[in-house]
């Protein structure tokens, strides 16, 4: 799933219509705004500790230099 996701983010970065921004709505299920646990999208879990999507998104930014 890890591979999968960097391979994503590096087409959204690469995109020509991506215009240097990544709008991020909530950090960690524990503020999200969505109320089913089996939709659960944020990079961090309910107790702040980072999911597999934190570590694609920073292998891919810190890829980018």
């Amino acid at each position: 799933m890890g591979r999968f996701k960097r391979k994503s983010l590096r087409m959204y970065f690469k995109a020509k219509q991506w215009g240097g921004e990544l709008n991020v709505w909530n950090l960690s299920d524990d503020d999200s705004w969505v109320q089913n646990k089996h939709l659960d999208g944020c990079i961090f879990g309910y107790d702040n500790v980072p999911k597999p999507a934190y570590y694609a998104l920073r292998k891919v930014l810190l890829g980018m230099k």
